[in-house]
């Protein structure tokens, strides 16, 4: 029976409307509808105003909206300049796929009913266990911290170029894959084109995947990854997953220190290299680079797409403003 309310909780949830994904313009809104709502029925009788009230904003909490078309609302009625002040930029709508490491709390591992052992103890940083001493992490033995590049300054583009991942093309000045590189990721990506996508993830991120789930998009190719039902990662496609992961396989022949990237930073290099793709990881259909606006819940922005001609799916998008293109033309 103490199962029955956790698991009720868990269907009502939708977690593309909430946490991190809330749109605050959306929540304002709601909360002044469910205000007028309450005080009506307070009106009527005080006690059911209060009722009204409390279950409306544990429905906005859960679900993120309480009346349907809220986004719709919002976007013909509050100005741009508005949304901006509640909300994130356009720009950084589409910084909402990929890895949120967040959710993967630290843990420690040890003899101790502390979680340590002589000082020592085992960690979580973004998804990637690691040793700590004292706090301060403890280098592994395969990899130097002067292999790594630096996390909080990381371009992908440029540690492709620097470690023979891309290079210049012949024909303008542009770069391109390695012939290795996109022999290697193309073979990769069809060992693991019919395999188990949440056993897949769960390697990636380090976890039991019986705690992963993905929930797909009614509208768009879009998949969100939950662990234990918090949005871990969320992608165009499940083909662009599927390029993640088989880059996250081979890109260790090319980029040193590798295995010792935290999870935030790996996942925005794998990602990376979906720009310089040729064709769809998942059916090998030709791509196309697109601009295009997208409706991002009350907002509209200006992206480049790069979506698959033949299965339709999202590959990759970039905001306009970030001001980097993706490779594949018209």
């Amino acid at each position: 029976m103490k199962l029955v309310l956790p698991n009720t909780i868990d269907r009502i949830r939708q977690p593309e409307y909430t946490g991190e994904n809330r749109c605050i313009p959306c929540t304002s809104v709601n909360v002044v509808i469910a205000a007028v709502f309450s005080l009506g029925a307070g009106l009527l009788f005080v006690p059911l105003g209060v009722v009204v009230f409390a279950a409306s904003l544990l429905s906005i909490y859960l679900r993120g909206y309480l009346v349907p078309g809220t986004p719709t609302l919002t976007k013909r009625y509050f100005p741009d300049w508005v949304l901006a002040k509640f909300d994130k930029e356009p720009a950084d709508e589409t910084e909402s796929f990929g890895v949120n490491a967040d959710v993967f709390e630290t843990t420690t591992d040890g003899d101790g009913s502390d979680g340590t052992d002589g000082g020592r103890s085992l960690e979580t940083d973004g998804g990637r266990r690691i040793e700590t001493d004292g706090g301060k992490p403890v280098a592994a033995d395969d990899s130097s911290s002067e292999d790594l590049p630096d996390f909080d300054d990381l371009d992908a583009e440029e540690l492709f170029l620097e470690h023979g991942v891309v290079e210049p093309t012949a024909e303008d000045d542009d770069l391109q894959l390695t012939a290795d590189v996109r022999e290697v990721w193309r073979e990769r990506m069809a060992d693991r084109r019919d395999g188990d996508r949440v056993d897949q993830l769960a390697s990636f991120f380090d976890v039991d995947a019986a705690d992963l789930e993905l929930s797909h998009h009614d509208k768009t190719t879009a998949v969100n990854v939950l662990y234990e039902g918090r949005l871990a990662g969320k992608w165009e496609s499940d083909a662009a997953i599927l390029a993640d992961l088989a880059a996250a396989d081979i890109l260790g022949e090319w980029l040193p220190g590798w295995e010792s990237y935290p999870l935030q930073p790996k996942s925005a290099v794998v990602s990376g290299l979906r720009a310089f793709a040729e064709t769809c990881p998942d059916c090998e259909g030709k791509i196309e680079l697109e601009e295009e606006i997208v409706e991002s819940c009350c907002r509209t922005h200006e992206v480049y797409a790069v979506t698959c001609n033949d299965c339709e799916a999202r590959l990759l998008e970039i905001s306009r403003m970030q001001g980097k293109k993706p490779r594949p033309t018209k």
